[in-house]
């Protein structure tokens, strides 16, 4: 895998609603070679209410603090519980959206 070249010190792994966080272990590895920090969204996403989660992920990505700059990888339901903060998050800045 080349080398990417980027601002973004911090990734955050979003797995879908069932899907096992060890799921997602093989990529972490591999984006911890070029990133600064790697981690999975650690979250019970079934059986709960997502605003729930969506808290959670919220504190997550504003844990880094305002110079901190975070890439999120969602799969499946992940990609919704990952929209909703970043949408309320205020002020934010996104580089890319890709859905």
């Amino acid at each position: 895998m080349p080398k990417i070249s980027t601002s973004i010190k911090r990734i955050i792994l979003v797995p879908g609603l069932l899907e096992p966080k060890c799921a997602f272990r093989p990529l972490k590895h591999l984006l911890s070679k070029q990133f600064d920090r790697v981690e999975i969204f650690k979250d019970r996403l079934a059986f709960r209410d997502p605003s729930e989660s969506v808290e959670r992920l919220r504190g997550m990505i504003a844990s880094g603090g305002p110079n901190d700059t975070v890439g999120i990888v969602t799969h499946s339901f992940g990609d919704w519980i990952a929209g909703k903060p970043l949408r309320l998050q205020q002020p934010i800045a996104f580089t890319h959206w890709y859905q």
